[in-house]
């Protein structure tokens, strides 16, 4: 379960909106380079994209090896 918990370290400086294990046992994690901390009254701030639709990068990591997916006009909303 280590992968699945760690981000890539190349990716450490980047705001993470989400992230997720899929189906196939992938780990996958959802970056906005455009997010901004919000407060919050639960604890520490969370990234939330400072428009939308924003530009995101899905980074994909299967096994050991690290994909990047962009990812452009996303209008999801991350909670």
């Amino acid at each position: 379960m280590r992968s699945h918990a760690l981000l890539p370290r190349q990716y450490d400086h980047q705001k993470v909106l989400a992230t997720t294990v899929d189906a196939w046992g992938r780990a996958l994690w959802l970056i906005c380079p455009d997010a901004e901390l919000q407060p919050s009254s639960y604890g520490r701030p969370y990234p939330q994209p400072r428009t939308r639709p924003y530009d995101a990068l899905l980074v994909i990591n299967s096994g050991g090896t690290v994909r990047e997916q962009l990812l452009r006009g996303v209008s999801l909303r991350v909670t």
